[in-house]
């Protein structure tokens, strides 16, 4: 089994969202990541983030573009599977 971690992509300032969803460049810079995983050939069968906004459209991202077909779990909060 390999394990592969990856940061959320940067995110809006608290005073300006609470939320702190991505910002333009770190929805940008997940997505240049995503490509580069996917041109490596690298899939993943589960996809796991904190539950935090920033972090599941990290997540997101990144299962998009590295999921294996038939992905056995997408998984936010580490707890019930997101559909």
């Amino acid at each position: 089994m390999k394990l592969y971690l990856a940061q959320h992509g940067e995110a809006c300032a608290k005073d300006i969202d609470p939320e702190r969803p991505l910002t333009d460049q770190g929805r940008d810079d997940i997505e240049r990541l995503a490509a580069f995983l996917a041109r490596a050939g690298i899939q993943v069968e589960r996809v796991i983030d904190s539950g935090k906004l920033r972090a599941a459209q990290t997540a997101d991202l990144l299962a998009a573009a590295v999921a294996v077909v038939g992905l056995l779990g997408r998984f936010s909060g580490a707890s019930e599977p997101r559909t």
